[in-house]
């Protein structure tokens, strides 16, 4: 099994689907290489981290038997050509359903006749494009331990030499105000090798992902939302809070395109990333 092959069974193996040969070809193939065996990780904890925040509520078995039967009736509309919306009135009848139960009936019967009747583009690799998501969902990985640096050093010089050598890019590792150097790493975003520097706070984690700038305006490997793009064009800089308190900022340094990442306020985070060079007039990031 080669890597690419392993890629495309990561989710069945963590949703547990896969068996016989094709679980001990990807065992083996997991255990011989740490890139997959990383990639297989941080999904596995991407799925934990949904079932432990995401409540599940149980459903009256003629809850389930009315869903299975509205998936039947939409995989063979031959047989029927009732439209899926009478399917989900038909549910609200059913005796003790609760109102979120009922919710969830009708997303589902929406979703399967989206995926059923559109051609709409897979949410999920839209995510896998989007390089502000991938660098948040790294940053994740990395507090929860999914992640750790490949090498581990304060020196600026030896963590440049270390990526600048895996990646596809002239990386370059700043000091940065207040913060400690830890060390860094590589990733694979969508077959484009990113570097990714650590830095700490005390209990603070700063992550800092540099790809070239190319692999984003190229528009068929990584990309960014249009208020990303449009903060880029007219600024030079974006910045994003999360409600979970995280916040991400983005600039370009050439041709390198940057990420910053930490659970703090944005103006503070973006304020660790500028430097004023009393040589110019301008504000630029280090």
């Amino acid at each position: 099994m080669n890597c690419e092959q392993f890629r495309t069974l990561i989710t069945p193996a963590v949703d547990g689907r896969l068996e016989g040969v094709d679980r001990l070809a990807f065992d083996e193939h997991m255990q011989e290489c740490s890139e997959c065996r990383r990639h297989f990780e941080m999904e596995h904890a991407i799925k934990k981290r949904i079932q432990e925040r995401i409540p599940h509520l149980p459903a009256p078995p003629e809850l389930r038997k009315h869903i299975l039967d509205g998936i039947h009736e939409l995989s063979h509309a031959e047989h029927s050509r009732r439209p899926w919306w009478q399917t989900t009135r038909s549910i609200s009848a059913i005796p003790g359903v609760k109102p979120a139960a009922l919710i969830s009936a009708a997303a589902v019967a929406v979703l399967l006749f989206v995926t059923i009747h559109t051609s709409k583009p897979d949410e999920a690799m839209v995510r896998e494009r989007n390089l502000v998501e991938r660098s948040i969902l790294s940053y994740h990985a990395l507090q929860s331990g999914v992640i750790s640096p490949q090498i581990v050093s304060s020196n600026p010089l030896q963590v440049q030499g270390y990526l600048s050598q895996q990646a596809e890019c002239a990386v370059e590792v700043p000091t940065l105000r207040d913060f400690t150097l830890i060390g860094g790493w590589t990733d694979d975003f969508r077959g484009v090798r990113v570097a990714q520097i650590l830095y700490r706070r005390g209990g603070t984690a700063l992550t800092m992902t540099q790809v070239p700038l190319e692999s984003v305006l190229r528009n068929n490997t990584l990309s960014l939302p249009l208020k990303a793009r449009d903060g880029l064009l007219h600024t030079g800089w974006f910045s994003d809070s999360r409600e979970d308190g995280d916040a991400v900022v983005l600039w370009t340094r050439g041709t390198i395109l940057c990420t910053a990442v930490a659970h703090m306020r944005c103006s503070e985070l973006q304020s660790v990333m500028i430097s004023t060079d009393d040589t110019a007039s301008t504000v630029s990031a280090w």
